[in-house]
């Protein structure tokens, strides 16, 4: 990051190249004798490998199943829900509620996770296909799920959302066609992972024997001369910027209870968000503007200041 980042600075500035000849050996390369035969260790070592690598190993897909998903609203949601307690059929459903939104042949996967009560989750998602195809998705508690005993096919899964101040009642359902179950990858797209099994040592340790996943995702950070840098352009050229508690409550807001008792508070919650959104749009335009010039702003920046160059040449070392 560190060496693209020097990169991008260098020819942005249309700074004077140095001269970058290399030296070219007897052998009419610009490696020596001695460092070409290293490389053909390195590389006879990667073909051998590849040569003894298992070609005809089969890869299974996530376990996956077909469902028809059905959604309704209102009082036909209320009534759907007393139908589905019962067992209704898919058949006597659609013919019942015809106005309900109805897609079929659903590719639905499932995944298990640990919320933030501590409480195991399973949520079945749909895999967005084609163009308009959108991903649709139930999360239900593990206990529920596993009473189905990993037999679902010719059964409901169904969620019912109550009414509140801005929302109807909804219920959301998948009917399965067919069990869970996982199939072989075809071998067009097997070969591919097996090809970059053979290449990449998969059995190398990426993470700590103790590394959890806190669910939390970091941005990437630049080394701190680097960053050093970048916040001296940011704040000499007046980077636009934006209240993180604003995005906070922007990207949390579909979170919020909506009850009766928060009625009030929840509208003015709503304008707040608006408004916040409204700040948000200007500051993207702002965001964009300031980019599209940057570039062409450093070259005088580093005209005007020496600790430009000072700053620069510490962070790419």
């Amino acid at each position: 990051m560190r060496k693209l980042f020097a990169f991008l600075i260098l020819m942005s500035l249309n700074l004077s190249a140095q001269n970058t000849e290399f030296k070219v050996y007897d052998n009419g390369l610009i490696y020596s004798e001695n460092s070409v035969n290293k490389l053909k260790h390195i590389v006879d070592s990667l073909n051998l490998k590849f040569k003894v690598c298992e070609f005809n190993k089969t890869f299974f897909a996530f376990s996956q199943a077909k469902a028809n998903y059905v959604e309704l609203e209102k009082s036909d949601a209320v009534k759907a829900k007393k139908d589905l307690e019962k067992g209704i059929s898919y058949s006597e459903l659609k013919a019942k509620y015809p106005k309900a939104d109805f897609k079929e042949d659903l590719i639905i996967i499932k995944s298990t996770y640990t919320n933030h009560k501590n409480d195991e989750r399973v949520e079945f998602s749909s895999l967005s296909l084609g163009k308009g195809n959108n991903e649709e998705s139930i999360t239900e508690n593990k206990k529920n799920v596993d009473a189905y005993k990993n037999s679902f096919k010719g059964k409901w899964l169904f969620v019912f959302h109550d009414k509140t101040s801005y929302s109807k009642e909804t219920v959301q359902a998948f009917y399965f066609t067919e069990e869970f179950q996982s199939k072989p990858i075809s071998d067009k797209y097997a070969r591919l992972i097996q090809y970059s099994d053979c290449l990449v040592d998969t059995t190398a340790q990426v993470f700590h024997d103790n590394a959890k996943d806190s669910g939390v995702r970091y941005l990437d950070t630049l080394p701190t001369k680097a960053k050093k840098f970048e916040d001296y352009i940011n704040k000499a050229l007046k980077k636009p910027g934006f209240s993180d508690e604003k995005l906070s409550f922007m990207y949390g807001f579909d979170e919020m209870a909506f009850d009766k008792k928060s009625k009030k508070k929840n509208k003015e919650d709503i304008v707040k968000k608006e408004l916040a959104e409204k700040e948000f749009d200007d500051f993207q335009k702002n965001l964009d503007k300031w980019e599209s010039l940057k570039f062409r702003r450093l070259d005088s920046l580093r005209i005007a200041d020496k600790n430009f160059d000072i700053l620069l040449k510490r962070g790419i070392r």
